[in-house]
């Protein structure tokens, strides 16, 4: 099996580790509780979902074009401006 999507696959990877480790915590104080188990299926659902499109040629090339994209990329440094100018705004008062 080869991965076609190295930062796709260590995502899924990390999000299916949360999983385990949510329902880990979940049992071992004793709490389980819908919410966590709706929780950590989501979480197992995503986390497998990545991986497995790392997996896939098709998927992957489908992914980096994805993120290649002119629009795509637009979006990210708009928003990521927009980050920037509300903290600026949030923390300016702590600066002076």
């Amino acid at each position: 099996m080869k991965i076609y999507n190295k930062r796709g696959f260590a995502s899924g990877l990390f999000i299916v580790v949360l999983g385990a480790l949510n329902l880990a915590a979940d049992f071992w104080r004793g709490d389980f509780d819908l919410k966590g188990g709706v929780l950590a299926a989501a979480l197992f659902f995503f986390g497998g979902g990545l991986i497995l499109r790392s997996l896939s040629r098709a998927y992957s090339r489908e992914d980096k074009l994805e993120a290649l994209d002119e629009r795509n990329r637009l979006i990210q440094v708009k928003a990521k401006a927009r980050a920037f100018d509300t903290m600026t705004f949030l923390f300016s008062p702590l600066l002076l």
